[in-house]
């Protein structure tokens, strides 16, 4: 008689995950463009980009950044800290989904805070269910559990490809892993390989990356964004937090300058900064 107890709290338990997940997943499909933003770095800028875009296309878009300060963008380009009781988990996706459904965003734009290979999945194939997947590059970071090669981090990052959708990826060094791991999947993979012209990037009041405005640029293509909106709407869109930016202070006749690159916590990111600086 002991086990009887057990079992019924067993088989609750059980129902109130059916109900849960048949909830979310109708929540999922009431977003008709889904926009999951990975790799290791660039992935709040480039889901800012995307989302400016996309606003200023018309769209209804709620976006969701995980970097330096998680925040939640609504459809007016607002936004506020994304509230966390506990710590961070990627269950939290599926309360970002439900607040996207609840605004009746056309889009949601939401960067992956996956690292370990099976979140990476269930973050992808569980939760969000893309239409559009974008990595952005795969360099080394977060080895101890991605690594320990690029190629280890590459093949981390593909788990997170969407299923019969759009890949687009920002760097052609693993391009045909990452074309090879799409076709699998039913997926079209896209190099984001648009030419931007110098004089483009200064219209940026901050520090940006090519590699990040062409993952942009190559979604925007992919929705039929024509380029002058989407330049427009990416040159709007609020920097994020962690952004590089340069900040001039003049003592005593001297200009003091400070860089912050703090969220290039990789040597490739680091060099790439110190090269543009």
């Amino acid at each position: 008689m002991e086990i009887l107890p057990v079992l019924v709290m067993t088989l609750a338990l059980f129902v109130l995950g059916v109900l849960e997940n048949a909830l979310h997943q109708r929540n999922v499909e009431k977003i008709p463009i889904r926009i999951h933003v990975n790799g290791t770095r660039g992935k709040s800028t480039t889901t800012r980009l995307i989302a400016g875009i996309l606003r200023q296309a018309g769209y209804r878009v709620v976006a969701k950044t995980t970097g330096t300060a998680a925040r939640l963008i609504f459809e007016d380009g607002s936004e506020e800290p994304v509230k966390r009781r506990r710590k961070p988990s990627i269950i939290e996706q599926v309360r970002i989904v439900a607040e996207a459904a609840r605004r009746q965003g056309d889009v949601l734009v939401i960067e992956c805070m996956a690292v370990h290979s099976e979140m990476q999945w269930v973050s992808e194939r569980r939760i969000l269910n893309s239409t559009i997947g974008v990595i952005t590059n795969a360099r080394e970071d977060h080895l101890d559990v991605m690594g320990p090669t690029r190629k280890d981090v590459a093949s981390t990052l593909a788990l997170a490809i969407p299923h019969k959708g759009k890949l687009v990826v920002g760097e052609d060094e693993f391009f045909d892993f990452f074309k090879e791991e799409a076709k699998r999947l039913g997926t079209t993979a896209h190099l984001a390989d648009t030419f931007i012209a110098d004089s483009d990037m200064e219209r940026f009041p901050y520090m940006m990356f090519k590699e990040n405005v062409a993952c942009a640029l190559k979604v925007a293509e992919l929705l039929a964004v024509p380029c002058n909106v989407a330049w427009e709407g990416m040159v709007r869109a609020t920097p994020d937090l962690g952004s590089t930016q340069i900040y001039r202070l003049e003592h005593a006749g001297v200009n003091v300058y400070f860089v912050n690159a703090l969220a290039a916590n990789d040597l490739t990111s680091t060099v790439l900064v110190w090269e543009r600086w």
